[in-house]
């Protein structure tokens, strides 16, 4: 394959992947009609989002449509994914027309990569996988992302406030949580110095997550994801729609995701191989 092809292929590919994984779709706020929300502590609300995750298994979108942006170009593509809990995750990503260029299988300690349309595939861990780029991938994170589950970025574990017993805030009807990590006293100011923060909103009725915001201040970077269009599959409420926004000093990144069907906590079958003439990439 022409190297600058080959590139210029990948880095296309590693663009879908930030999408995929989460790295902005218009949503609008839900208004209070008449009706007040009570604030609620904050360990009460994440035990109630964690009782809504773990009520979800398996997931099988069967279609979902995207566009993202990058500067002025944009460009849209189609595909699939399933999703066995804590097992693995597959995605298709393919052209509008419904063929598929990749599909990537992502197991919590490795990577299967197929390019159907290069002709090559790549399999290894983690640690191979990011030497190729500078996206940090990890399994949790992507699954978190897909499922609407709140330890989408940070581990909520890592904080250093608020506390758990603090209430949240209510804002435009939903709960919204701040976090932040303090880093050891700055030598010169004498001030604990904040690293990054991190914004939850969550939906006051079904305890999905509707936004998560983080910015991290050394890299000079934030990730904002908002997920919109609630619906009932199952006895679950999800959302159908994803937004997704990066920046990166003057770089920006925004996507939309759409998903058309889903089912979850059915039987999943997974199936991905490289063809016998296919060719290893190796980093």
């Amino acid at each position: 394959m022409n190297e600058v092809r080959k590139l210029k292929y990948f880095k296309f590919i590693m663009v879908m992947l930030v999408i995929i994984i989460g790295l902005p779709a218009c949503k609008t706020h839900e208004a209070l009609l008449g009706k007040e929300v009570k604030t609620m502590r904050i360990n009460r609300i994440m035990r109630k989002t964690r009782e809504r995750d773990n009520q979800i298994m398996s997931m099988w979108v069967k279609r979902y449509n995207a566009t993202y942006y990058v500067g002025d170009k944009e460009k849209a593509f189609r595909g699939n994914y399933k999703i066995i809990k804590d097992s693995l995750i597959l995605i298709s990503i393919g052209s509008v027309l419904g063929i598929e260029g990749v599909r990537i299988l992502f197991m919590p300690d490795s990577i299967f990569f197929v390019d159907r349309i290069n002709k090559v595939y790549f399999s290894g861990d983690y640690n191979d996988f990011k030497k190729y780029n500078k996206f940090d991938v990890d399994y949790q994170s992507l699954q978190n992302v897909l499922l609407n589950n709140a330890n989408i970025i940070r581990e909520l574990g890592n904080y250093s406030k608020p506390a758990g017993k603090e209430k949240a805030n209510v804002v435009n009807g939903n709960y919204l949580i701040k976090f932040w990590n303090e880093d050891e006293k700055n030598t010169d100011t004498g001030n604990n110095e904040i690293k990054w923060m991190q914004e939850i909103e969550i939906d006051k009725e079904h305890f999905t997550v509707k936004r998560i915001f983080v910015e991290e201040l050394e890299q000079k970077r934030s990730y904002e994801l908002k997920y919109s269009d609630l619906r009932k599959v199952e006895n679950v409420f999800v959302p159908f729609r994803i937004g997704i926004d990066f920046r990166e000093i003057n770089n920006l990144l925004k996507a939309d995701i759409r998903i058309k069907k889903m089912n979850i906590n059915e039987e999943v079958n997974v199936n991905i191989k490289a063809g016998k003439k296919y060719k290893k990439i190796e980093f």
